[in-house]
């Protein structure tokens, strides 16, 4: 199969546009990685305090992991 040609223009572009993609995707994952940590937290918060106000809960979710 042939190869297009690109013009130098357009080469500069593409190279351009690679980097910006670039470095959208590690800004997102960077994103991605705080917003997961801070879900977690909240997430063992809430839990915590289920467990707390009701005893109960915790001993049947023990029973429904470990069987």
């Amino acid at each position: 199969m042939s190869r297009l040609l690109t013009t130098p223009v357009e080469n500069v572009e593409w190279s351009r546009y690679l980097r910006e993609v670039s470095q959208k995707e590690k800004y997102n994952s960077g994103v991605i990685v705080k917003l997961t940590s801070e879900l977690e937290g909240v997430e063992q918060q809430k839990d915590a305090e289920v467990v707390i106000a009701h005893p109960s809960i915790y001993y049947l979710l023990l029973e429904m992991f470990l069987g």
